[in-house]
Parts: structure tokens; sequence; C-alpha cells
């Protein structure tokens, strides 16, 4: 019997051991995977603010021909709202693919790198902002809202997938008690990644109007 309770005490013994060598190991993933989304969004970050500094440049240089852009701006009649001013800037990078054979001419492709879509309802505007790396995939999403629900929603990419979104409140007409909670947060919601999903969508429509446009144009 002795014998028995010596034998269940020491499988209690491993099994709490297990146990706990388990949870370190999922405490240190987490670890991981958070640490690799912070280092994405610096990286991220890092590229944004190097592409609004070189557009920053080229607008106070007054040279924004160098600078490759598509321009649309379009009024539409929004029901209990009335006119809303709509305007898409969509940003990109042409290059020329030279082909081995001479026959073929050197073929100018358009890479996107930012589109900056706004709303301007007067009692409100909207900003949306997609950044894209050089390769044409989305990397940051940023959205800020005043009048309307007053936040600054940005979120961040790693091959299409979402790695993390912060929210603040923009403290812009907004009254106190509207404002909300902000947050930074790797662990995303279900809703999360949908907000993410449309917002991926909607950067995909964009690369199509871009291509459809620069292919009628170019």
């Amino acid at each position: 019997m002795n014998e028995f309770k010596f034998i269940k005490i020491r499988i209690a013994i491993f099994e709490f051991l297990i146990l706990n060598r388990m949870k370190n190991l999922i405490i240190i993933l987490l670890l991981l995977s958070s640490g690799t989304a912070f280092a994405q969004v610096n990286e991220s970050d890092e590229i944004c603010n190097a592409y609004d500094s070189l557009l920053a440049k080229a607008v106070k240089e007054g040279d924004v021909t160098h600078i490759s852009q598509l321009n649309i701006k379009t009024t539409l009649i929004k029901r209990a709202i009335g006119p809303v001013a709509h305007e898409i800037n969509i940003y990109f990078d042409e290059f020329e693919i030279i082909h081995e054979d001479d026959q073929f001419p050197p073929e100018k492709k358009a890479a996107i790198r930012k589109v900056k879509f706004s709303i301007n309802a007067g009692s409100y505007t909207i900003q949306y902002q997609y950044y894209f790396d050089k390769k044409g995939g989305l990397i940051k999403y940023n959205e800020v809202e005043i009048g309307y629900e007053c936040i600054i929603r940005n979120i961040y990419y790693k091959k299409d997938a979402p790695v993390r979104i912060t929210l603040k409140p923009t403290n812009r007409g907004c009254l106190p008690e509207d404002r909300v909670k902000p947050y930074d947060k790797t662990d995303l919601s279900k809703k999360d990644k949908l907000k993410a999903a449309t917002a991926l969508k909607e950067a995909n429509q964009f690369k199509e109007l871009l291509k459809l446009n620069y292919e009628l144009l170019r």
C-alpha cells in the first residue's frame, strides 16, 4: 500500500513538472510571438515614415512631378447626410522590366506604395491610409475619424495577416464621454480580424484601381 502511494506521489510530481514546463513553454512562445509582432511594427513604421517624409519633401520643394500618383475627386449624395466629398490619392513607384529578347521592348510596371482616402461630410471627416512595401504588400492601415467616432486606429500586417492593432482617441471634435479607451494588442479578437480583413480587401481594390488606370493612361 505504501509503495502504491509512493508511485502515485511520483506520478503527481511528474505531472506537476510537465504541466509547469508546458505553461512556461506557452509563456515563452507568447513572448516570442509578441516580440516578433512589435519588431514587425517598428519595421513597418520606419517604412511608412520614410515614405511620408519623401512625399512631404516633394511638396515642400514644389517638385511632385517625380512622385507618381493618381488622384480622384468626386462628390456623392448620401441619404440623411447630403453631399459627401471623397478624395483618393494613390502613390506608386514606376519601374521597367528589361526582357532578354530584344524583340520585346522594355515593359513599364507600377507598384503601389500608399493610398490616402479622405471623406468630408462637413460634420465629420474620415481619413484612411494604406501603406505598402516595395513589392506591393500591405503593411499598415491607418484610420483617423473626427466628429464621428473620434479614433485613430492602426492595423499592422505581415504577409496579408494582421499582427497588431492599436487604438486611441483623437482628442479633437469629441465630447469627453465619447472618447474611446486606448488599447494595443497582438491577441486579436474575431471582430479585430474582421476589421483587418475588410481593410485588406479595400487595399486590394485600390491596387486593382491603380492597375486599371495605369494600363489606360501610361
